[in-house]
């Protein structure tokens, strides 16, 4: 088409603009809304996932056991299992080439993990639901990871509160009872029919009593991650997540609960479309019974070509605890979905039981009984040469709130005496009067200590022990410190009695 003036051409150009958000949409590529909030049932919330959204669905539950009820894995593993590796993210959280993950040491960095205040108290899921699923014949992440799961949650879980199937012939997929690819049949989009219905087993195991499965009705809404991750592709998240809102929780007079999806890797929707978060059967289960369902959505990026969520580190160190990315991210989701529940301005009770538990030079350990209000967000400690120790950001010495009932306060000067007190926190933040003081007076003991040996001196002396076949990782953090043998040396510090980290103390 030729355009003889000016003006035609402008003209011509003002109708493509106006038309192509019209044909934007027309191609399903409609704008986000903002994420919403809604009227949730804070001790109702839980999540789940598969394969690598099976293993964000296991730390985050681990991460945040305080705030969720229970969780339903899917061709996932331990906690920590990759220790920010992806050589044994591959061989041995999937594959076992290198062996099988090592439970009784992650069991171990999992209570480190909470001492040190960077993961829930483990206490807190002695309670939770927890359903596992493996096929038999998954070939992706094997039946011997799975079991290693098991074991590792039958440290922590109620034996009555542990299901797990692990006896039908599926391949590495979520499991349906009416949509998919053979239950055999490994490829895209990773969801087969086995005849059988895993989210509606995994959610009434996990709720218990819910009413049967219908027409999922309700509002599926597409809203912003980029509200909670600034330039979310760049960290492993895709720009949009999804959320389904039954009917009866859309206006807010109904208290619902609230149940997380990771999907796995490979299931972003630009590979398999809405698949993951319509035809996997949770909403249907969810309509029936007040379920909101958030899908936050992973997407591939730098280091991660498959839309795999960040179980091994390829976009953060701590991406396993809560100043992880990710896990900083949904649990943002999670904490506006939940918002819109009634104000509450009553503060908690203040935190029983504080003690000093331990001390080593100027570190001193704290020890308090659980505070069993269902509204609980944390714990802050504060500590101070004077008494009554004053309540500000100057003597608080958490930088994160504490999910579990121990912290250590480190860093305090030699030959003191400190006085400690301890508040908690709700999820309005409303925080409690302080708790009974408690006081320790530190010594000049050095709070570290270097040791500079072979690898073989290091396990021979209980500062480390062989993992990996024939590598040595330091006792309590699990550092890994190099070949066991008695050529290589590594320097390795006590900060704890019986607690190793690699490297010096400078």
């Amino acid at each position: 088409m030729l355009f003889t003036t000016t003006r035609q051409c402008r003209r011509h150009l003002r109708s493509l603009l106006i038309a192509l958000p019209l044909l934007l949409l027309w191609n399903g590529q409609s704008a986000a809304d903002p994420l919403g909030s809604y009227n949730v049932d804070l001790n109702r919330i839980s999540v789940s996932g598969l394969s690598s959204g099976g293993f964000m669905a296991q730390q985050f539950h681990v991460t945040y056991s305080n705030s969720l009820m229970g969780a339903g894995i899917f061709a996932g593993g331990p906690y920590y299992c990759a220790q920010g590796s992806l050589a044994n993210a591959l061989n041995v959280c999937m594959q076992t080439y290198m062996g099988v993950p090592p439970v009784s040491q992650l069991i171990n960095i999992t209570h480190n993990e909470a001492s040190s205040g960077n993961i829930a108290d483990t206490g807190n899921m002695a309670t939770d639901r927890v359903y596992l699923f493996s096929g038999t014949q998954d070939t992706t992440v094997t039946p011997p990871v799975m079991d290693a799961l098991r074991d590792y949650y039958a440290q922590f879980v109620d034996a009555g509160n542990l299901v797990y199937v692990d006896s039908m012939p599926a391949e590495h997929a979520m499991i349906t009872d009416n949509y998919g690819n053979a239950c055999g049949y490994h490829g895209t989009p990773f969801i087969n029919d086995c005849n059988y219905d895993a989210a509606g087993v995994l959610l009434q195991h996990i709720y218990g009593g819910l009413n049967p499965r219908t027409t999922a009705t309700g509002q599926l809404i597409t809203y912003s991650q980029a509200e909670f991750l600034p330039n979310p592709t760049a960290h492993g998240l895709h720009q949009n997540g999804h959320l389904y809102v039954p009917a009866n929780c859309a206006d807010g007079s109904t208290s619902c609960s609230l149940h997380v999806v990771f999907h796995g890797c490979k299931q972003y929707e630009e590979l398999i479309g809405s698949d993951y978060y319509t035809k996997t059967g949770y909403n249907e289960w969810a309509e029936a019974n007040d379920i909101i369902i958030l899908y936050p959505q992973a997407k591939d990026s730098s280091g991660n070509p498959n839309g795999c969520w960040d179980w091994w580190g390829y976009d953060d160190a701590n991406y396993h605890r809560r100043t992880g990315r990710q896990m900083q991210a949904v649990k943002a989701m999670i904490d506006r979905v939940t918002s819109g529940a009634p104000s509450d301005n009553d503060p908690p009770n203040a935190p029983a039981g504080l003690a000093v538990s331990n001390f080593v030079g100027t570190t001193v350990a704290l020890s308090w009984n659980a505070n069993s209000e269902p509204d609980l967000s944390g714990y802050n400690i504060y500590a101070d040469t004077t008494t009554p120790v004053a309540l500000n950001a100057t003597t608080r010495r958490n930088t994160q709130r504490i999910g579990g009932e121990s912290f250590s306060v480190a860093g305090l000067q030699p030959a003191t005496q400190y006085f400690f007190t301890a508040t908690a926190v709700d999820t309005s933040n409303n925080e409690s009067a302080p708790s009974a003081e408690v006081s320790a007076t530190t010594d000049n003991l050095p709070a570290c200590v270097d040791y500079t040996a072979t690898t073989y001196s290091h396990v021979n002396e209980d500062r480390a022990d062989v993992c990996y076949f024939w590598y040595a990782c330091a006792s309590g953090s699990g550092d890994l410190l190099g070949l066991y043998n008695i050529f290589t040396t590594a320097t390795v510090r006590e900060t704890a009695p019986g607690y190793f980290e690699a490297g010096s103390c400078e």
